[in-house]
């Protein structure tokens, strides 16, 4: 499991990628600082983000770790 962060990167458009330390929309915030590692968030806004632009979906979707790998929907409201 652990290149799997790193494979389902390799699957997704760089676009929709994002890496930073800290994220936010619409005035909301999250930081990634103790995060697991690696990691990757996928920005569901973007128009090549996995999914149709009508479907009501979150803002972010966290993947990260190695021996165990976590998945997170995250909508900064």
């Amino acid at each position: 499991m652990a290149n799997l962060v790193e494979r389902i990167e390799k699957k997704l458009p760089n676009k929709c990628v994002v890496k930073r330390k800290r994220y936010s929309k619409e005035g909301c915030s999250v930081s990634l600082k103790n995060a697991p590692t690696p990691y990757i968030m996928i920005d569901m806004d973007k128009p090549q983000a996995p999914g149709g632009q009508s479907a009501t979906r979150c803002d972010y979707i966290f993947i990260g770790g190695s021996d165990e790998v976590l998945v997170v929907p995250l909508e900064l409201t």
